[in-house]
């Protein structure tokens, strides 16, 4: 208990910042959702993507009880909502969570498990939108390394480190709002 005070001591000195992020991402859910399931998943993601967020700025770290929270949530909504849908969303949890564990593995100190949770956790939420999600969360990210690279050079950029949940966030608050016309738009021209 004493572990998630002190994350969320992190979240209190900035609260304006996140309550205004959180009602950010709450009106674009609201505004965009296909349907009453939608709108339900939305608000609990985005409760929880703001803390995530800002805890993995403060201490580089993403808390384990919250990427448990919301993975029980979203199943939790989902067996609510429409129990024959929790099968996908159980398989993009883990096929998120399995892609980020490959790259956490293949390069261990760049990313941490956090990631891979949170990973999961989206997919939970997301269903295969998840895909949509970790692109533009890794496109961000790189983007963000790139500004690194320019103002601090090889060398400088080496040495600091981003963290990867906020990066994610913003993947999420995309695959939100537009994940499924952009995944229909590029299952369409595959096929």
């Amino acid at each position: 208990m004493a572990r998630v005070r002190g994350d969320l001591a992190h979240v209190r000195r900035h609260a304006p910042l996140a309550v205004a992020l959180w009602a950010l991402l709450a009106g674009g859910v609201v505004l965009t959702a296909a349907s009453p399931r939608d709108v339900a998943l939305g608000l609990v993601l985005t409760a929880l993507l703001v803390p995530i967020a800002l805890i993995d700025v403060a201490v580089r770290l993403i808390p384990n009880w919250a990427t448990a929270a919301g993975a029980f949530a979203a199943v939790a909504l989902g067996l609510a909502t429409d129990p024959a849908a929790v099968g996908d969303q159980l398989l993009a949890g883990a096929a998120a969570a399995a892609l980020l564990l490959l790259a956490a593995l293949a390069r261990p100190g760049d990313m941490g498990m956090g990631d891979v949770k949170l990973a999961g956790m989206l997919g939970l939420f997301l269903g295969a939108e998840v895909a949509v999600a970790l692109l533009a969360g890794f496109v961000a990210a790189a983007l963000a390394g790139l500004v690194l690279l320019i103002r601090h050079g090889a060398a400088g950029a080496r040495r600091a480190t981003l963290p990867l949940g906020p990066f994610l966030a913003l993947g999420a608050a995309v695959a939100l709002y537009a994940g499924a016309p952009l995944l229909d738009a590029y299952l369409t021209g595959l096929g």
